[in-house]
């Protein structure tokens, strides 16, 4: 005689489906058929590049500056995750507040990355056609700008391309201008800061709006609310007394404060003679060195 199978024979739950030992088997239903399944339909974006608000970020920069060397890369991106934890910190922050609980939310603090993971995005960046490098001097790492593609995709009044080769050096001016931004962007007083670009001021500039020529744009001004608030000059080289004169005076006249960033102990004499014989008006004007 035949005996009947009882309740506790019959697979239930996570051993449904499973052989003994725990082997996988097709998906059955509680009569023993065989489970059919949906067929998955695809993605409509499948196969097509997503920009991530990464992703974005960092290309708005990198056009704003035309051009990135790869260690200034490794900062940009460290300057990102910093921000998007300082947010983090702020909202923790503010729920502390309100009820104390546990301990006190702690400020982050700014790690840098590793060259694989950027490496990873620049090569994702350049399959897809955002971006190109180039190595103009054998002995520099290599700097990336933006295709026409990004550009177009992200809105940007800018032209395609790389500057001229001799301008890709570590004593120039892009370079400078870079570092300066990671260093003030990366402190707690400038870090809302919105920071406006010679090359965007350039790209929006219109001729009397301002008070000031195509040629004398400072190299950047930080935006706050929509407000100017400081203005930016990287200082390379020595110029003139009475063009550091008329500048100086300009410049005050147009914002609330001038920082000037030079290179060298030398420079930042001159500079700061410049200052003292600016008179009352030197109170906006600060000097710092690279």
């Amino acid at each position: 005689m035949t005996s009947q199978p009882t309740d506790d024979s019959v697979p239930q739950g996570a051993d449904r489906g499973t052989f003994p030992g725990g082997q996988s088997s097709p998906q059955l239903t509680r009569r023993g058929a065989l489970r059919k399944r949906r067929p998955y339909r695809p993605r409509r974006d499948r196969g097509r590049f997503r920009l991530t608000p990464r992703d974005e970020w960092g290309m708005r920069y990198i056009a704003d500056m035309w051009t990135l060397r790869f260690d200034q890369l490794l900062d940009m991106f460290s300057l990102w995750h910093y921000q998007e934890e300082v947010k983090r910190y702020e909202q923790r922050l503010a729920a502390y507040q309100l009820r104390p609980q546990g301990p006190r939310p702690e400020l982050p603090t700014l790690q840098p990355q590793t060259k694989s993971k950027v490496l990873s995005i620049m090569h994702r960046w350049i399959e897809h056609g955002y971006a190109l490098t180039d190595q103009p001097h054998d002995t520099d790492p290599v700097w990336l700008t933006l295709t026409a593609k990004a550009l177009h995709e992200l809105q940007l009044p800018y032209e395609a391309g790389f500057p001229p080769k001799n301008d890709l050096k570590e004593s120039g001016h892009i370079y400078a201008c870079n570092q300066v931004r990671f260093k003030l962007m990366k402190t707690k007083t400038y870090g809302k800061y919105v920071w406006w670009s010679e090359r965007a001021i350039k790209a929006n500039w219109e001729e009397g709006a301002s008070g000031v020529a195509y040629d004398q744009l400072p190299d950047a001004v930080l935006y706050l609310d929509g407000v100017a608030q400081l203005c930016v000059e990287v200082e390379l080289t020595r110029k003139a007394d009475d063009r550091y004169d008329q500048t100086l005076a300009r410049l005050t006249a147009l914002y609330p404060q001038v920082l000037y960033c030079v290179r060298g102990e030398r420079l930042y004499r001159v500079l700061m003679d410049a200052c003292e014989r600016l008179g009352h008006a030197q109170q906006q004007v600060s000097v710092t060195l690279l």
